[in-house]
């Protein structure tokens, strides 16, 4: 019976906090459960897109503020740093589109643009584009290939660097391999 309850009176409430600290799990998860009529579609879109917003504005604003902490935090994620500058600098406000969709990137692009002289209006604008580009496509996939598409996240996000590194190993050899090519 209280299972039932939570279940629901709880179930888009739960999803919006979730959304606010990064909730692919969650969104495919309710979009799997649409199918069943636990969750409408067009309802988690916009629980999550209002969730993602607020938590995405929260670090952006955390960055502008405490500039100074946020910039000396960022110094653990050097790398991580260098690539998100360099995607800055050559595709600007589509990098906050795209970057939520690269694990491990999103809170640290979101703190170094807060940190940075980048626009509020643009950050708002892009950032909302990426919400709602992320919250379609993690509630469709998860409404598409259900309880398949959750555990194979699962797994994704277990076994990420291993899949990184054959992801990199194979874009690496067939650059090489065209780049021979090309000279030969």
């Amino acid at each position: 019976m209280l299972l039932h309850f939570i279940k629901d009176c709880y179930n888009y409430p739960l999803l919006f906090i979730w959304s606010i600290f990064e909730g692919e799990v969650g969104l495919a998860l309710a979009g799997s459960l649409t199918k069943s009529g636990q969750f409408r579609y067009e309802y988690i879109l916009l629980v999550a897109i209002l969730g993602a917003s607020i938590g995405d504005i929260s670090v952006f604003i955390t960055g502008r503020v405490f500039k100074a902490r946020a910039e000396h935090w960022l110094q653990h994620y050097r790398q991580r740093l260098a690539h998100i500058r360099l995607w800055l600098l050559r595709y600007g406000g589509w990098v906050l589109v795209f970057e939520r969709f690269v694990f491990g990137t999103h809170i640290p692009a979101l703190l170094l643009v807060g940190a940075s002289d980048f626009p509020v209006w643009r950050f708002l604008l892009f950032d909302f584009i990426g919400v709602v580009l992320w919250a379609a496509t993690f509630t469709t996939l998860g409404y598409c290939f259900g309880d398949d598409f959750v555990a194979l996240l699962g797994i994704i996000q277990k076994h990420l660097n291993v899949i990184l590194f054959a992801v990199i190993f194979y874009a690496a050899t067939r650059w090489l391999y065209l780049r021979s090519k090309k000279g030969g």
